[in-house]
Formats: C-alpha cells, structure tokens, sequence
C-alpha cells in the first residue's frame, strides 16, 4: 500500500477488514487473570503448536496450524479499537452494503 500512495483512511480500513483473518479463532480467558498464569497459559499453548508430534497429526488431519501470539493479536485489537470517527463512519457505510 505504501507502494500506491493509499491515503491513511484506506489503510485503517484495510487494517480492520484484515484483522479478521488474523484473529481466527482465539483462545481467550476469563476477565482477572494473573499475568503470571496468562504467561505460563500463552507460553504453554506455544510449546503444544510447536511440537512435533503435535504438527504431525495435524497434518495427518490435514489441519491448518498457523498461530498467531496473544501479544501480536493484543497489539493488532488495540490499533483496529482506535480508529477515528471518520474511518469507523466508512466503515459502518461499507458494512451496511
């Protein structure tokens, strides 16, 4: 996009409308978890999709195992939520068609 000069509104849209595909499916917890615990939750979740036996039967399965870390979704969640009026207006316009 940098390439073709898209004004900062089409990229925030962009942004928002790819958001999706990164978010998938994710596991998510319960409001008041310890950070401590949502670390050892996140790192041994990382550990379970790295392990070999793991990605062998899931592609045995023929599952699609791309994971994407809580920081990275975190990060992404927050810059689609802080868009301005005028971006979510359009938004809300292209979703209404």
């Amino acid at each position: 996009m940098n390439e073709q000069k898209t004004p900062d509104a089409g990229k925030r849209l962009s942004t928002i409308v790819l958001a999706a595909g990164a978010f998938g499916r994710p596991y998510i917890s319960s409001p008041g978890l310890p950070p401590d615990r949502a670390k050892l939750l996140q790192s041994a979740f990382k550990k379970t999709l790295t392990d070999p036996d793991f990605q062998t039967q899931a592609k045995e399965r023929k599952l699609d195992v791309d994971p994407v870390g809580g920081e990275e979704l975190e990060t992404l969640a927050r810059e689609v939520i802080a868009q301005p009026a005028d971006v979510v207006e359009r938004m809300k316009r292209l979703l209404e068609k």
